[in-house]
């Protein structure tokens, strides 16, 4: 049977929305954090939020000899309270947390990649590595797609497609040295932010792929080739295929809307050392630092404005959760703020959907190929699947976290046989399916 072919017509017809007239309102909310252990003072940098009430985050301490006791805690009311959930003792120093919706979520440790997994909230977490050694340059960002296929990167990129448990190394002509970050914006097109420049001293750079991992491409850092130059590159974001952002710990931003191969770039003034940036759409951003400072953005970086929380903590993560119009900021000294996004002007949007809903494919019958569309409400891990009425899955057309919006594929059948087929979309508290019929 030849492979299944899977065409994007409309790879989303929203994406996130976007806002009109005054900047939002400033009004972050500082959270004092409780600690089921009793712990007074706790660092936050390597936490993560996936909706407004729950969250994880894993706490590095270091004895006097150099090892390091690791508290993993979750939280299921907005980071108030933290219950502890695992500890480890002497495994690594965790350097970056992700999560794809309140089940899966990903800790990756610095030296060999030493990875926690859990499939289940929270509940169980599995311990592994990315790799069996040490290597010259430490691991520094985790990304995944959907609950198997993921990337974490040192020097190298390593993919997996079983979530986690086991990872191949992929060689590149391009050494990824010195990666402090990596973000997708579709399943194919990322970026790696390096503090480590092979070519010149004290800058770093910035890398892209547009084959999921498996290639990179220098991205540079001359003015002459239209392409940023800046100190040590500490972070990176994106919001789809064509436009990622970039910060330096010295606070130049930079920014592309091409992929890539034009990037422009500004400067933060008066910043003192910058840690992470993350942007809800095109026009809007944040950038947090030291001295619990927060910068945004209205207008896709060009103008900043500055808050400045009171806290004598760094500023290290900001963690945009897009579905709930919500901002997460968190750091040392148990640095964690949150800002809810409120214009304080009309707010205009497009129109999100407010149901699940499946729609009859056309043309129905069909040969060889159909269209399906879908609308989902809520953020979160889809799969799209073909059965035949036997019940034995024909083919995976979606297994990924999707936005809310209105989607549309084509499944072109060539290759399977005439008949009646079952197509199934599944999320969280909702699945549905549908009959086709194929005709040759």
């Amino acid at each position: 049977m030849k492979a299944m072919i899977l065409k994007t017509i409309i790879s989303i017809i929203l994406f996130s929305p976007f806002y009109i007239g005054n900047s939002f309102s400033q009004d972050w909310i500082k959270i004092n954090p409780q600690f089921s252990t009793g712990d007074t003072i706790v660092d936050l940098s390597c936490g993560v939020f996936i909706t407004k009430s729950t969250g994880w985050v894993i706490t590095n301490k270091f004895d006097s000899v150099g090892n390091v006791y690791n508290k993993l805690f979750k939280t299921t009311d907005g980071g108030y309270g933290w219950v502890l959930q695992q500890e480890y003792f002497n495994v690594s120093r965790f350097v970056k947390i992700f999560a794809i919706d309140s089940m899966h979520c990903w800790i990756l440790g610095d030296a060999r990649g030493e990875l926690l997994i859990t499939t289940n909230g929270g509940i169980t977490w599995d311990s592994t590595s990315v790799s069996n050694k040490h290597w010259g340059w430490p691991f520094g960002g985790i990304f995944f797609f959907n609950a198997e296929e993921g990337i974490a990167v040192n020097e190298y990129s390593w993919l997996t497609t079983d979530g986690g448990k086991s990872w191949s190394r992929i060689d590149t002509t391009t050494l990824l040295r010195g990666c402090s970050d990596i973000h997708f914006g579709s399943r194919n097109a990322g970026w790696v932010s390096c503090t480590v420049n092979p070519w010149f001293t004290d800058t770093g750079i910035i890398d892209g792929t547009t084959d999921g991992g498996y290639t990179w491409l220098y991205q540079g850092d001359t003015v002459a080739q239209g392409k940023i130059v800046a100190g040590l590159m500490c972070a990176v974001d994106a919001i789809d295929s064509s436009r990622a952002f970039t910060i330096s710990s010295d606070g130049i931003f930079g920014w592309t809307s091409n992929g890539g191969t034009k990037w422009n770039g500004s400067v933060i003034n008066g910043t003192g050392e910058i840690f992470d940036v993350e942007f809800l759409n095109q026009d809007t951003g944040w950038v947090t630092g030291c001295c619990g400072r927060i910068w945004q953005t209205m207008d896709g970086g060009t103008a900043w404005s500055a808050f400045e929380s009171g806290l004598n903590s760094n500023i290290t993560r900001v963690n945009v959760l897009h579905n709930e119009k919500v901002v997460y900021a968190m750091g040392t000294n148990n640095a964690l703020l949150r800002l809810d996004l409120v214009t304080s002007v009309k707010e205009h949007e497009l129109e999100l959907p407010t149901n699940f809903y499946l729609a009859q494919n056309y043309p129905n019958p069909f040969n060889p190929a159909t269209n399906i569309r879908f609308e989902i409400r809520d953020l979160g891990l889809v799969t799209l699947k073909v059965f035949d009425v036997l019940g034995r899955e024909i083919a995976t057309l979606i297994n990924e976290l999707k936005q809310p919006g209105s989607y549309e594929f084509e499944w072109n059948a060539e290759g399977v046989s005439s008949g009646v087929y079952i197509y199934q979309i599944q999320m969280t508290g909702f699945i549905q399916t549908k009959k086709m019929i194929l005709i040759r």
